[in-house]
């Protein structure tokens, strides 16, 4: 059974992409247009969709990409899946109302996702949890 067509007049150009290609080949304004310059690892998807945003919200920033993925997998696994852009957002917003640098960000997520953690343990000594 297919997810789609296989051919055909409904079948898209980009049928036979997998998600990661097909989202590093999506144009917009400023967006790249040839099939030849899409990122094909999700480093590079990351990459440079971080420096659309950056450059899109006039945004100059040493983004530490790792640090804020680690935390939104703290968020998604600790907490529920929603989390993780709610926790990146506010770790952002709390930087920025500090001095806005990098260690300011570092400074954030560190609290968040111990947060997260803490959360986490306490969620699994719940009676009924099942895990306790």
């Amino acid at each position: 059974m297919t997810d789609g067509p296989t051919s055909g007049p409904d079948r898209g150009p980009d049928d036979d992409l997998d998600d990661t290609t097909r989202r590093a080949g999506r144009t917009g304004r400023g967006g790249r247009t040839g099939p030849d310059e899409r990122a094909t690892t999700m480093d590079d998807v990351l990459r440079e969709w971080t420096a659309a945003v950056q450059a899109e919200l006039g945004i100059d920033l040493e983004l530490d990409r790792a640090l804020l993925l680690s935390l939104a997998g703290d968020a998604a696994h600790g907490v529920a899946r929603p989390a993780a852009p709610l926790t990146t957002f506010l770790v952002g917003y709390a930087a920025g109302c500090a001095d806005g640098g990098p260690d300011a960000v570092a400074a954030a997520a560190g609290r968040a996702a111990d947060l997260a953690a803490r959360w986490s343990a306490e969620a699994e000594a719940r009676p009924g949890s099942g895990t306790a």
